[in-house]
């Protein structure tokens, strides 16, 4: 049941109609109901059709619109390994160049304290890593 109905016209002036047709003479016809009516819900279903008399009767009244964009998104940025910022593909560069000079000591001590044999046998393997490495950070 509504408390009150007004009719709105044009220039902005109200009147109380004497019908209780859903719309009337004015620009709009404007209705405020009581929510905790209990009459409300049927007097509703009877006038008016379902979506509009289910949406009056929402707890929260305020319609809600989304906007979908649908235009291309850029691509997400590369992943970072730090709170700094490092890139992964900096990190993988700085991996190898610590990795290859690991290589290469390891390789030079063991030429040192061995022999030069130790020293090929040991630094083939470290080449093929070396190479391996690279490898991976010319990927990136």
């Amino acid at each position: 049941m509504p408390l009150c109905v007004f009719d709105i016209f044009e220039d902005g002036t109200a009147q109380v109609p004497d019908d209780d047709q859903l719309t009337g003479p004015g620009r709009y016809r404007w209705w405020h109901y009581d929510l905790s009516d209990p009459a409300l819900a049927p007097w509703l279903a009877d006038h008016l059709p379902e979506i509009p008399a289910g949406a009056l009767l929402q707890p929260e009244p305020r319609p809600r619109r989304e906007e979908h964009d649908l235009s291309p998104k850029p691509p997400p940025p590369r992943p970072r390994l730090s709170i700094t910022g490092l890139a992964a593909g900096t990190a993988v560069i700085g991996i190898v160049i610590a990795a290859a000079t690991n290589n290469l000591v390891k390789s030079g001590l063991a030429g040192f304290v061995g022999n030069r044999q130790t020293g090929f046998l040991v630094g083939i393997p470290m080449v093929f890593s070396l190479a391996a490495g690279l490898l991976v950070a010319w990927l990136q």
